[in-house]
């Protein structure tokens, strides 16, 4: 009983965080928009339009800076909360509302040193295997241009060497 006591309190808690968090993304981006329009309405003097030009970028470059962490803690959010069905779909959510998605290699994929991180290797004797994807413990996630915020963890296919330890190595 005290368990799922103890699942419902993290489940709802984790479903409250997420909410701030998506709710400050949003209007990180709102703000980060005003800021990056060019409808102003008046022209300013030479020398106070370079003082706010160098504010706003300064703003707008700590706007970026808190929204890159408030992803970051929503994907750790998210990796926090398995087992928890609906907080993950709750912060998947989120992060789509601001253009983060996951991406999840496939099996015998070749690895991306920029898309995957190795955390490990599982015996084959294919040889055409060798050095693929294997498995991935945990996905990745990237932003709407494709750059990747956090690279996905995978396994790769690796051979049995006569020493009891697996080899990486394959021929290309």
């Amino acid at each position: 009983m005290a368990e799922i006591f103890f699942r419902l309190a993290m489940a709802l808690l984790i479903a409250v965080g997420c909410i701030a968090l998506g709710y400050c993304l949003r209007v990180l981006e709102r703000r980060e928009q005003q800021w990056d329009s060019n409808d102003e309405p008046y022209r300013p003097l030479p020398a106070v339009e370079s003082t706010a030009l160098r504010q706003q970028e300064e703003l707008v470059a700590r706007l970026r800076s808190e929204k890159a962490g408030l992803i970051d803690g929503l994907i750790r959010a998210y990796d926090l909360s398995q087992g928890i069905r609906e907080a993950r779909l709750h912060i998947w959510r989120e992060l789509d509302s601001v253009g983060v998605s996951y991406f999840q290699p496939v099996e015998d994929e070749p690895v991306d040193p920029n898309r995957h991180v190795q955390v490990g290797t599982v015996p084959t004797d294919r040889v055409s295997a060798i050095g693929r994807v294997a498995k991935t413990p945990r996905i990745g996630w990237q932003d709407q241009q494709h750059r990747v915020l956090r690279p996905a963890d995978v396994t790769v296919w690796a051979t049995d060497t006569a020493d009891g330890r697996y080899s990486e190595r394959w021929d290309s």
